[in-house]
């Protein structure tokens, strides 16, 4: 926990940068996780081959936020499965999940 008033370092990462990866059929770099934001957040880039699985099921205790930049982005959280897809248009679409209950 911080302490008040405390002034937090910003964290900048340049494209391609960050921990990178590989694993067959998706490829992910690391932006920022737990020990650079103090377990509130993760921020990572994920490339998925069409039609990859991804990711086994699984949980972390910060907040996600995903961006489908093209295709479309299927997951669960408990028993819910959502599926978010890139719109035509461009733009990016999102959803943002926060598990935390403070």
């Amino acid at each position: 926990m911080e302490e008040a008033g405390a002034v937090r370092k910003p964290i900048v990462v340049p494209p391609e940068q960050g921990r990178v990866y590989a694993m067959g059929r998706m490829r992910a770099i690391f932006k920022a996780d737990s020990d650079e934001s103090a377990g509130r957040y993760s921020v990572s880039e994920w490339w998925l081959e069409p039609r990859s699985r991804g990711p086994e099921v699984h949980s972390h205790p910060e907040d996600h936020v995903f961006y489908v930049i093209a295709g479309t982005l299927s997951l669960r959280v408990n028993d819910y499965w959502s599926h978010i897809r890139a719109p035509r248009s461009g733009r990016v679409s999102f959803a943002v999940l926060s598990f935390n209950t403070e």
